[in-house]
């Protein structure tokens, strides 16, 4: 429901997506609750449960932080690994018996070959046995997708598998590596005598994984896998989509990212769209086509995007409320336009690939101009800030970088406030404010701040309030970003939670309870903007400086 396919495949762009109703921003078009594959990676596969993929522990050491002190969100669940192949582990006995059932009893007695604890299987290796098994076991759903194997079947599937631009990828090591995987899968599946013809095909196998699987990627449990749907594949890309996919579990969510209309293609983007045209192209090009969207044919940076976003008027419930700055961004065009090339860096990470000099001289342009959104500054703020959390502690610098992007970032590369990057990053913000509120309010916040102005500023500041409300914001957007369980959600919850048991405070939250009801009303807005958003934007203030005297030296 919500969706079909288009029933004609267009030579450049193969088969798509196209919405069966009218889609408002945030609604979730279609769910995809029977993936033909969802595996962690093998990086993790002992980290999470096999089958549901939540995060947990072969051990049951007790954390180090108090039960007070921990979400539910942050507590891992014990898991067991399968008496069999203790290869994979699992969070329950009902989702070891779906997996039994589902393919593990097939791949068991390879996994039991591999040594205990000694190495893994590589994920696309795993995957593909997967499906090689099934497929033995005339297994319809995975004949319908990825065809017969050579040799035993003419069917075709419906996964485009783009052998040949495999084959002819930059030097052959790409074609070389799936070579090995495929003997890997045929010798773990037991076919490896099957000669040269099954070989082939489970390199197209293998081919189709790499083009139509989602990495699911989840930073906030720092786990990462394989899932792949044959109709979300069906999704085509753009550097300007309307929906986004967000995972829940085992199930893969189709999300609107703004209005779509009946009738119109569904679009997604298959990498970081906030990247240059080259550097998106270059990371396109194992998909083996060049990306035609407006905003490649024109060369649009993410500011000339965002200028046409039918989602701005929603940013009016956000940190960065003036709809004027995303219309017109405070920019200096003439600086962007009138400087050398930007380096092209060698790598798909927004910062790695970069020498320091070359790093440097980037973000230095990019300060110079304002344009404080384009990659990489964005990212090597973020870096900066989660080095100052975890590393130096110096929260209050931390607070400051996150105040930067929440306002002065994000909302030009992620026009939508219920996009998941932004709502992160009003969490980020919360949790940051629950670690300076209680160093301001005993003076030690110093200890770890140099700049003495900044530890000021928050001592007069009501972070509690300010706080609160950036966790009303959250739980307001985050269910549209993701779900109810994602864990942001479920944190913040609890945040607010904590919050209400302080004592002396019931004036200031009923206050922020009528504006999170009613954020338009004019006494609502004064509310927001003198309690809220002028000390955000203070905060923000240092951000600059932080980063001139850190990375640029300055």
């Amino acid at each position: 429901p919500g969706l079909r396919r288009t029933t004609t495949p267009s030579p450049s762009r193969g088969r798509g997506l196209v919405a069966t109703a009218t889609f408002p921003p945030g609604s979730a078009i279609a769910v995809f609750p029977n993936p033909l594959l969802c595996l962690p990676d093998g990086d993790h596969v002992r980290r999470v449960c096999d089958w549901c993929l939540v995060p947990g522990s072969l051990t049951t050491s007790p954390s180090s932080a108090s039960p007070s002190s921990t979400s539910a969100a942050q507590v891992e669940r014990k898991l067991s690994l399968c008496t069999r192949c203790r290869y994979v582990s699992y969070c329950s006995r009902k989702c070891q018996s779906a997996a039994w059932k589902a393919v593990h009893k097939l791949e068991c007695p390879a996994l039991c070959r591999i040594k205990d604890g000694k190495w893994f299987v590589p994920t696309p290796v795993r995957a593909a046995m997967q499906l090689l098994l099934r497929l033995r076991q005339n297994d319809r759903a995975v004949r319908d997708a990825i065809g017969d194997v050579p040799g035993e079947g003419e069917k075709e599937g419906v996964l485009l598998s783009n052998v040949e631009g495999f084959r002819e990828y930059g030097d052959g090591t790409v074609w070389k590596d799936l070579g090995a995987q495929a003997a890997a899968a045929l010798r773990f599946s037991g076919m490896e005598g099957e000669g040269e013809a099954a070989a082939e095909g489970v390199k197209r196998v293998l081919c189709m994984l790499q083009t139509n699987a989602f990495d699911r990627r989840d930073e906030d449990v720092g786990a990462a896998g394989v899932f792949l749907d044959a109709d979300l594949a069906m999704a085509n890309h753009s550097c300007v989509p309307n929906a986004y996919v967000v995972f829940v579990g085992r199930t893969a969510v189709l999300r609107a990212e703004r209005e779509i209309r009946e009738g119109e293609e569904v679009e997604i983007s298959y990498i970081d769209n906030t990247l240059s045209k080259e550097e998106r192209h270059k990371a396109l090009r194992l998909y083996h086509f060049e990306c035609q969207c407006r905003r490649c044919q024109d060369d649009l940076d993410i500011y000339q995007v965002c200028q046409s976003s039918s989602t701005i008027p929603l940013n009016i419930f956000s940190l960065q409320p003036d709809l004027e700055l995303y219309a017109n961004p405070p920019i200096n065009r003439t600086a962007l336009q009138t400087s050398p090339p930007l380096l092209t860096k060698a790598t798909d990470n927004q910062t790695k690939g970069y020498t320091p000099q070359q790093l440097r001289e980037k973000c230095k342009l990019l300060l110079e101009a304002k344009a404080y959104a384009i990659e990489p500054l964005p990212s090597v703020l973020h870096d900066l800030l989660i080095r100052h959390e975890t590393q130096d502690q110096n929260f209050a610098y931390a607070l400051s970088l996150a105040c930067f992007l929440a306002t002065h970032c994000h909302p030009f590369g992620h026009p939508a406030p219920f996009k998941p990057w932004r709502v992160k990053g009003l969490m980020m913000i919360a949790q940051l404010l629950s670690q300076t509120a209680p160093l301001s309010a005993t003076g030690e916040l110093g200890r770890t701040c140099p700049d003495a102005v900044l530890v000021q500023r928050l001592s007069r500041m009501d972070q509690v309030s300010v706080c609160e409300a950036v966790l009303r914001l959250v739980v307001h957007y985050g269910p549209v970003a993701h779900s109810d369980e994602w864990e942001v959600v479920v944190s913040a919850r609890e945040l607010l939670d904590d919050i209400a048991q302080l004592r002396g405070r019931e004036r200031e939250s009923a206050v922020i309870g009528a504006w999170a009801g009613s954020p338009g009303r004019p006494e609502a807005r004064a509310f927001f903007e003198e309690v809220v958003l002028r000390p955000i934007r203070e905060l923000a203030g240092f951000a600059v400086g932080i980063l001139e005297r850190e990375l640029l030296g300055g």
